[in-house]
C-alpha cells in the first residue's frame, strides 16, 4: 500500500527531476539557436565580403601583371579597406595556393575561401586571383564583427522556444497533479480495503466465541460461558468504537491490566479450542506503566493467539504464552507447536494466511517472531 508520504516524495521527485530536465532542454535549445544565428551572421558577412572582392578582382589583377601599375596597388586596397570598413586587407603575390591559405579554410566556391568560425570575432576571406590558367595571388579580407548580445532576443523563434518549454513546464505539472491525485485515490482505495479485511478479521475471533457459546444451547448457560459472551460482546463493541475515533484516543494501560487481559484471552482461547492446551505464566511482580493503547494490544494479542491455535493442526498441543520484564519494558512471548511460518504474509497452516500477524505488526510495535517448519513458532511483543 502506498502511504501519502511516499506519494508526496514521490510527486516531489518526479517534479525535481522534470525541471531539471526542462531546464537543461531549454538551455541546449538557445545554446543551439544562439549558435545559428550567430553562424548566420558570420555567413552573411562572409559573403558580402566575396561578393565585392569578385568585383574588385580584376582591378587589383591588374596592378600584379603590369608592373607600371604595381604602385597603385597600396592606395587601391586603402581605399577598398575604408569603404568596407575592413580591420585588414592584403593580397599575397605569386605565392602558391596551398602556401598562402590557412589550412582551417574552406572552399566557398571555385576560387573563394572562408577562414573564420561561428564565434570568431572577425571574419576573414581570401580569394585567388587568377588569369590565364596562372595564379597570381590571394586577396585576404579581415573584418570585425560588431559587439553583440549572444542571443538575439527579437528572434520570434527564441520566444517560440521559451514559449514551448513553458508550455511544456505547465503540461508536466498538469500531468504530475493527475498522476498524485490517482495515486492518492488507489492509496484510499488500498487502505479502505486493507481495513475491511482487518477488520472482517479481527471480528471473526469474537464471533467464533459467540457462536462455540450458542453451540451450547442446549443446557443453561454456565457462568463461564456468560462471561466469555459478555467478553465477546465488550471486543465486538471495541473494534466498532475503534473505527468512529481517533485512534490516539485509544488508552492506555500497565502490566497488571495487561495480565487481566491476556489470561481472559487465554481463558477465551481455552474454551473455543478445548482440544489444545492454552498455558498462561506471568512472571511479573511489579506494576509498569505502558504506553501502548490496551484495544489494539488486545485485538493484536487474540489475532496471534487465533494464528497459534490454527498452526496446530493435530488433536493435541499447546499454547504457552509468558509474561515478564525487561528493563521497564513488557515482554509477551507466544510459543505454540503448530506447523510454523514462512513469513508474514504466508504460513503453513491449512486455514487462514497469517493475517494475524500481518495486523499484528502493524497494530503493536515490537513484534518479532521465529518459526521452524513443522515445529512451531514463536513471537515475541515487546511493550513499552
Amino acid at each position: 500500500m502506498i502511504s501519502h508520504q511516499s506519494i508526496q516524495r514521490r510527486i516531489r521527485n518526479y517534479s525535481r527531476m522534470g525541471l531539471i530536465t526542462l531546464v537543461i532542454l531549454l538551455t541546449l535549445g538557445l545554446m543551439t539557436k544562439a549558435y545559428w544565428q550567430r553562424h548566420q551572421s558570420v555567413e552573411k558577412v562572409e559573403v558580402q565580403l566575396l561578393a565585392t572582392t569578385n568585383s574588385q578582382a580584376k582591378r587589383i589583377l591588374g596592378t600584379l601583371i603590369l608592373p607600371e601599375e604595381r604602385a597603385a596597388l597600396p592606395m587601391i586596397l586603402d581605399r577598398i579597406q575604408r569603404q568596407e570598413k575592413l580591420s585588414a586587407i592584403s593580397v599575397h603575390q605569386f605565392g602558391s595556393v596551398q602556401g598562402t591559405l590557412h589550412t582551417d579554410c574552406k572552399p566557398m566556391g571555385k576560387h573563394d575561401f572562408v577562414c573564420s568560425g561561428a564565434f570568431d570575432d572577425e571574419v576573414k576571406t581570401q580569394s585567388v586571383l587568377r588569369h590565364g590558367g596562372k595564379t597570381y595571388g590571394v586577396i585576404e579580407k579581415r573584418k570585425s564583427l560588431p559587439n553583440q548580445a549572444w542571443l538575439n532576443m527579437a528572434d520570434p523563434q527564441v520566444w517560440l522556444l521559451i514559449l514551448g518549454a513553458l508550455g511544456l513546464g505547465a503540461t508536466m505539472l498538469l500531468a504530475l497533479k493527475f498522476m498524485q491525485k490517482e495515486l492518492e485515490q488507489k492509496s484510499i482505495k488500498e487502505s479502505l480495503g486493507e481495513m475491511s479485511k482487518q477488520v472482517a478479521h479481527d471480528l471473526r475471533s469474537p464471533l467464533s466465541l459467540l457462536k462455540v457459546v450458542a453451540a451450547q444451547s442446549d443446557h443453561p448457560m454456565t457462568d463461564t460461558e456468560k462471561r466469555l459472551a459478555r467478553q465477546a460482546i465488550k471486543r465486538l463493541e471495541q473494534i466498532t468504537e475503534s473505527l468512529l475515533r481517533q485512534p490516539e484516543l485509544s488508552a492506555r494501560f500497565d502490566s497488571d491490566k495487561l495480565a487481566q487481559m491476556i489470561e481472559a484471552l487465554v481463558a477465551e482461547k481455552s474454551y473455543q479450542h478445548q482440544h489444545l492446551r492454552f498455558i498462561f505464566d506471568n512472571q511479573i511482580t511489579d506494576n509498569i506503566k505502558l504506553n501502548s493503547k490496551s484495544d489494539e494490544t488486545e485485538r493484536a494479542l487474540s489475532n496471534l493467539l487465533d494464528n497459534a491455535a490454527e498452526a496446530i493442526e493435530s488433536d493435541q498441543g499447546s499454547v504457552r504464552v509468558s509474561l515478564y520484564a525487561d528493563r521497564g519494558n513488557a515482554l509477551i512471548d507466544i510459543l505454540d507447536t503448530g506447523v510454523g511460518l514462512t513469513d508474514t504474509t504466508t504460513s503453513s497452516k491449512k486455514k487462514g494466511n497469517a493475517m494475524g500477524v500481518r495486523s499484528a505488526k502493524r497494530q503493536v510495535q515490537g513484534l518479532n517472531y521465529e518459526s521452524i517448519s513443522g515445529i512451531g513458532t514463536a513471537t515475541r511483543i515487546r511493550l513499552a
